[in-house]
């Protein structure tokens, strides 16, 4: 699991992991049993060491160690003096005692960033603390390189800043009153090759230390490690039960005031970010250009403005999105300004970063390379989406197409040279025709298409050619929008051995609408690298920007990863900041809502009868029985008399129905694309080879009131389109 650009918020998340999929937390700090275990290292220390300690320094982040530790030595050694040691940059005024207030600022960044704990208001520690009485020590990022260069080079111990700033008040002489038998507690070793060669590289001034350390020139590679894939706890969510009965105003209102609200609160993170930033170039003595404060305070107060407008009385649902979406392009701008698409690490005048963070980026920090804001909007996303379950990675790309051409070069590259011979693909009737363009181009390809859209036929193409990739989508955007039974196929093949074939699909027409990783979990099934377009209902109508996710288990993810990076086709940091915040349960509300609507436009077209041809209605209506969790909101008519279909007389059809929903005063748009807020018509233009062009209606989020005026303008139009040409 990662979350979060430190160990603060790092805790933040586990926590919100923990609550959200039925675990439990347990924090490694303050959890009442991890205090007592670290008690017990007093216990282990007396069995093996008989002398009674003068003064204890030990690490102190979070209270933890210092807590249960200090109580068991105070049975043991009740003459003891307890001391704990914490980083200066923590800003914690601690030199006359123990005050929790101190505990709730902001961390900042420092190579003893396992102590990078911050407290919630009364943590149940602060009066055991208070008790103990220890003596503090606020050490300078300096002296903990020093403190672990001394520890590596006299006790050949490495050990991480954590661990090693509990040697510094002995190594500087920090206290006079520091004589005796003196107990140092090294705890943890976790430290990456980058920090290790900050410290080797340190300048020790000292003359004693100098000595102490061999008066040695150090010097290290600083090694690249590629980034872990983030995991989500597993769950399995059930398909939807839900009733698609018509949806209130008030709860479509409520929806959009709730996404305002988690845009605030983002705005406040980033304007504690700002702070932080503002703060550490003061105490860094970095200086900062005015206009940079004054505008950055500009821009988080229009968004404040627009939040507040967001919140209006009065106003209906679709007014909240229309502002929403100018809110989410203000906030964008807001968050992004003082981004670096390669930040810097460490400086010593002029200010290349935003986060204080990025300073503590151990690795190549390329923009395309990815960046701590997309990594939290992939983990946000693959729950929201519904594949919160299993060892499942999300990876967002600049478009569908980006995913797609992601996908196609990891196939190229790692799966297809396993079959020097031939790379073998087989595939369902259509799949989206720039895809297919791509694949068919492809010299190295030998591709067969199944004979219709069975499970049956698929299975069979399958297994006689013995290909090594399918390519299968639950629903084609074409005139019939036929649908593939992938739950049938699951059951197929657990009697089949496919677990050295790849299946791919592209979701974006039922976008989250069922979960295949839980489908195909046996392990004679094939693996699976799911797509979407996310410009489409990952969106939520908005259309602010192209964007593509792909979705694959954790251990396929570093591979595509680097395929993405090495393409190009990666989300940046400005298109992060415009993607709308949402959850599962948002997501969900808004797709059965659109589920809602189409259903009722599509019961009202079956009902169309006329004399001169019979109008042909396609929606997946048995969505509930595929067990998805909505049927998406596109519905597609076409005409029993083939001419009907040619595109110009679609084109005078979405006229008609235009200039009938103008005068009705009922809202709709032309255009290509669905998934947006109102209703959209187009009058596609089918690639597939046989098949005709056919009218598609997107549906939005009209309400009952809006959606019964709005059939009665469609269906209007399709008999005085109908009586036209009889």
């Amino acid at each position: 699991m990662q979350g979060g650009s430190d160990v603060s918020e790092a805790y933040v998340a586990a926590d919100q992991e923990a609550q959200e999929n039925g675990g439990y937390y347990i924090s490694p700090f303050d959890h009442p049993d991890v205090v007592a275990g670290q008690g017990s290292l007093a216990l282990e220390i007396a069995e093996q060491d008989d002398r009674r300690f003068d003064h204890i320094l030990l690490p102190f982040g979070g209270g933890g160690l210092l807590t249960g530790f200090g109580c068991a030595a105070a049975r043991l050694w009740s003459e003891t003096r307890l001391h704990g040691v914490h980083p200066a940059t923590f800003g914690r005024n601690l030199d006359k005692g123990f005050d929790g207030q101190q505990m709730l600022k902001r961390v900042m960044p420092t190579l003893a960033d396992g102590l990078a704990i911050e407290h919630e208001p009364d943590n149940w520690l602060w009066p055991l603390i208070q008790t103990l009485a220890p003596t503090f020590h606020a050490v300078p990022e300096e002296r903990i390189k020093t403190s672990m260069m001394t520890l590596l080079h006299q006790e050949s111990i490495l050990s991480e800043g954590a661990g090693a700033i509990a040697l510094a008040p002995l190594l500087f002489d920090e206290s006079p009153t520091l004589e005796g038998d003196i107990l140092v507690l090294v705890s943890g070793g976790n430290i990456s090759v980058p920090l290790l060669a900050k410290a080797m590289t340190t300048v020790i001034e000292d003359q004693k230390l100098r000595k102490i350390n061999g008066l040695r020139a150090s010097t290290l590679g600083i090694e690249l490690s590629a980034s872990a894939s983030g995991n989500t706890c597993q769950s399995v969510e059930k398909a939807s039960t839900c009733s698609t009965a018509p949806t209130s105003e008030a709860t479509l209102l409520s929806m959009w005031l709730q996404l305002v609200d988690r845009v605030e609160q983002a705005l406040n993170e980033l304007q504690a970010t700002l702070q932080q930033h503002l703060s550490f170039a003061l105490r860094e003595s970095l200086p900062v250009d005015p206009l940079v404060e004054s505008f950055m305070g500009d821009a988080l107060d229009i968004s404040r403005k627009m939040i507040r407008s967001c919140r209006s009385p009065g106003l209906d649902g679709r007014q909240v999105a229309q502002r929403y979406r100018l809110l989410i392009q203000q906030f964008g701008l807001a968050r992004s300004a003082l981004n670096w698409c390669s930040a810097s690490t460490d400086q010593s005048t002029e200010i290349m970063f935003f986060d204080p963070a990025d300073l503590q980026t151990s690795s190549v920090n390329y923009e395309r390379y990815g960046s701590v804001a997309l990594r939290e909007l992939e983990l946000n996303l693959v729950r929201a989406i519904g594949f919160g379950g299993g060892v499942l990675t999300a990876l967002l790309t600049s478009s569908g197409q980006a995913a797609y051409s992601t996908l196609e070069s990891f196939l190229l590259r790692e799966v297809f040279p396993k079959h020097p011979e031939a790379a073998r693909v087989a595939r369902v009737p259509y799949l989206y025709f720039e895809a297919l363009e791509q694949l068919e181009a492809l010299p190295q390809v030998s591709m067969t298409i199944a004979e219709d859209w069975s499970v049956k036929a698929l299975i069979e193409c399958v297994e006689r050619t013995d290909s090594h990739v399918v390519f299968a989508d639950p629903m084609a955007n074409i005139g019939e929008l036929p649908c593939f039974d992938f739950q049938a196929l699951a059951n197929a093949l657990r009697t089949r051995d496919w677990r050295n074939r790849w299946l791919v699909i592209d979701g974006t027409m039922i976008s989250g609408g069922f979960n295949p990783f839980t489908l195909f979990d046996a392990p004679n099934h094939p693996h699976i690298l799911y797509f979407e377009s996310g410009s489409k209902y990952l969106q939520l109508g908005l259309d602010l920007q192209m964007l593509g996710v792909i979705v694959c288990n954790e251990q396929h993810a570093p591979a595509l990863a680097r395929h993405r990076r090495n393409l190009g086709t990666g989300l940046y940091q400005n298109q992060v900041a415009r993607f709308p915040l949402f959850d599962r349960e948002q997501l969900l509300q808004r797709m059965q809502r659109l589920t809602r609507n189409a259903e009722h436009l599509a019961a009202s077209l079956d009902a169309i009868e006329h004399p001169r041809t019979q109008v042909r209605v396609a929606y997946p209506r048995d969505w509930r029985e595929r067990q998805w969790n909505h049927g998406g909101g596109v519905v597609a008519i076409t005409f029993g008399e083939p001419g009907l279909n040619n595109r110009h007389c679609l084109e005078g059809l979405i006229e008609l129905i235009i200039n009938s929903c103008r005068s009705a005063g009922v809202s709709i748009t032309k255009g290509v694309s669905f998934g947006f807020g109102v209703t959209r018509i187009s009058a596609a233009a089918a690639i597939a080879e046989s098949t005709d062009p056919f009218l598609r209606f997107s549906m939005g989020e009209e309400t009952s009131e809006q959606l019964e005026q709005l059939v009665a303008c469609v269906t209007q139009s399709i008999y005085i389109f109908l009586e036209t040409f009889e």
